[in-house]
């Protein structure tokens, strides 16, 4: 059968595809692609600075409250929820959107905007009416000495206290790590006892780490007394970069399958880092550091694919199939700050035959308010699906429909990028780090009656994440990294080819960097220029 045909060869296809990977190597000198443990221990060392907003939110929601009425004792003519409306019209319709209207005070407000419009809540700690004792950190000075005092703790760290950084690390006995880290503190001719020196980490876990049969799954079963089962299923991914192979043989027998894929994910990680290579394993720099800019790119791709076909005598029949697919970006900003979404969009097709009834043909669009960006495509009808699948990716996608069709397949594909060309690059300063994570959800559904139900899907996926390090201004007489850039890239057949993410790594690349980087034929490297 002609489905069935096509099926084995993409299969075929597939796993001579992914078995050819390879991981470059990291040649480079200002960034470096380290391993996510030594990343961990780079942190442990240095420490995650924790903010007076971070530890009131989690501890002390009493003292944001007083705050909040002693700062709207500072805004005579109106309240602080009516400034925040004028000024900040976005935070606080937001606001109004979150309490359903319910009857607030300003302690609500600014504890919501704290948490979760920081960017708005640290322009309005800077407004001239707060800036002669009016802020959080001078409230929280003046009259809660114990939250102080909690900030103070929390923000001692190894790197504080004159730990050097080799002798953190060699405390974790990690014969590995040692030596990973030092190809990093490559000894310096230092004018004087001491110098300066920093530099910039990135890793890029995944999550399989590598291509590899994720799943395997080949049975044919007797369903009593003439009916016969076959089920075939596998998964080959690294990340998100992944190909899903489905098939499902009803004969005589009414059945479903239903296969749901969220564990996927590739991350980005990146921190600056200052030592003072003058001090035999690097401490913490004094009186002198570095700040960047990171700029990154993010793009990924989907190919879903459906065929479904029915035979065998006239008889109520049919085959009922959908197969979507849905990626996330997602940003978890330093600070207090809300995890944000910089992208999110999903893709699905389907298909339904039947030899019953005639009924009335839907495809729903479930944004539910979100932006929410959907391609589907239908061969001959859309897709039938239980009336909730239980999980919010097909929810959002496609609902329920039940329609006379047609045999046959179809195929969309779906792209979606984050590129801070299009925005503004992050900002890189010491011991902060940045974390941007890839998510992937696919699910498939198939459901089918009568002599014969074939139902068949496939979902390809690829990706891309690039991030360069550049434009650093330095002070104390820190020595700047060079600009660099590091890349992951991989593909599971479709829709963007292995030449073509390869492409788009350099284009991404050279123009921030102003060089053409080499070595892009490896999923995973870094080059500076």
């Amino acid at each position: 059968m002609r489905g069935r045909l096509i099926y084995h060869v993409l299969f075929s296809a597939t796993l001579l595809l992914l078995s050819s990977v390879v991981q470059a190597e990291d040649g480079s000198r200002g960034v470096y692609l380290v391993s996510n443990d030594l990343f961990d221990a780079l942190e442990g060392w240095s420490g995650v600075p924790v903010s007076s907003e971070e530890v009131a939110l989690s501890s002390y929601p009493e003292v944001i409250r007083s705050y909040a009425a002693a700062a709207g004792g500072l805004y005579p003519e109106r309240s602080l929820s009516e400034h925040f409306a004028q000024n900040y019209p976005a935070a606080a319709g937001q606001f109004e959107q979150v309490t359903g209207g319910a009857v607030t005070d300003d302690g609500d407000l600014i504890t919501y905007v704290m948490g979760d419009r920081y960017g708005d809540y640290q322009l309005w700690q800077e407004e001239a009416v707060l800036q002669n004792g009016g802020t959080f950190q001078d409230y929280i000075a003046r009259h809660h000495p114990q939250v102080v005092e909690q900030i103070e703790a929390a923000n001692r760290t190894p790197a504080g206290q004159g730990v050097p950084l080799a002798t953190f690390v060699g405390a974790q006995g990690r014969e590995d790590l040692d030596e990973e880290l030092r190809t990093i503190l490559t000894p310096t001719d230092c004018p004087s006892s001491r110098c300066c020196k920093c530099w910039v980490v990135m890793t890029l876990p995944s999550q399989p780490y590598d291509f590899e049969m994720e799943e395997l799954e080949a049975d044919d079963v007797y369903v009593p007394p003439f009916g016969r089962r076959i089920d075939k299923y596998a998964v080959l991914s690294q990340g998100v970069a992944r190909t899903i192979l489905f098939e499902l043989r009803l004969a005589n027998h009414l059945g479903e399958k239903e296969i749901t894929k969220t564990a996927n994910y590739s991350n980005l990680r990146v921190r600056l880092l200052c030592t003072d290579d003058g001090v035999p394993g690097g401490r913490q720099c004094q009186g002198a550091a570095c700040s960047g800019e990171l700029a990154m790119a993010v793009e990924y791709g989907s190919r879903v694919f459906e065929n479904i076909d029915v035979a065998g005598w006239p008889a109520s029949r049919r085959a009922q199939l959908v197969a979507a697919d849905t990626a996330f970006l997602r940003y978890d900003p330093p600070g207090p700050a809300s995890e944000m979404t910089l992208f999110e969009k999903g893709v699905a097709v389907s298909g339904d035959f039947k030899t019953e009834w005639d009924s009335e043909a839907v495809i729903e669009v479930l944004l539910a308010g979100t932006e929410l960006a959907i391609v589907i495509g239908t061969y001959g009808a859309s897709a039938a699906l239980s009336d909730d699948l239980g999980d919010r990716l097909l929810n959002g996608i496609v609902g329920l429909v039940k329609r006379e069709g047609e045999t046959g397949n179809n195929t969309e594909d779906m792209k979606v990028l984050f590129d801070t060309a299009q925005s503004v690059p992050f900002a890189l300063t010491p011991n902060i780090t940045h974390l941007f994570q890839l998510e992937a959800e696919s699910k498939i559904y198939a459901r089918g009656y009568g002599p014969l139900s074939v139902h068949e899907a496939q979902i390809q996926s690829s990706k891309y994440i690039a991030a360069v390090a550049r434009n650093f201004q330095c002070s104390g007489g820190a020595t700047a990294p060079k600009p660099g850039a590091c890349w992951h890239w991989a593909s599971g057949g479709a829709p963007h080819s292995s030449a073509t993410l390869q492409n788009l790594v350099r284009d991404f690349i050279y123009p921030e960097l102003g060089a053409v980087p080499t070595g892009l034929s490896s999923t995973r490297g870094c080059y500076y220029n």
